[in-house]
């Protein structure tokens, strides 16, 4: 997907009303990496929109670049899933 300033502003939108919609199961934080470059640098941030998700200080999903609005809710019901006890499977 070639990205333009519509269509970043389009994706970071839908990833914020999809956070407004799951209110209380994560918190969406967002940082400027021009104001905060040490941050960039310690996560390796090197492509906009980057969506990493913390849990106990540690990343444990990510994302680099707009994704459609049913990858993001994958996205989301995969992190939030990783809350729940882990189901055994054989």
């Amino acid at each position: 997907m070639d990205m333009t300033i519509e269509t970043f502003e389009r994706e970071v939108l839908e990833l914020a009303r999809r956070a407004e919609e799951r209110q209380g199961e994560f918190e969406l934080v967002k940082v400027d990496v021009d104001a905060n470059p040490e941050l960039a640098v310690e996560y390796q941030i090197q492509g906009i929109p980057a969506v990493k998700a913390f849990r106990n200080g540690e990343v444990v999903r990510e994302f680099v670049g707009a994704l459609s609005p049913a990858a993001v809710s994958q996205f989301l019901d995969e992190l939030i899933d990783l809350r729940r006890p882990a189901a055994i499977v054989s």
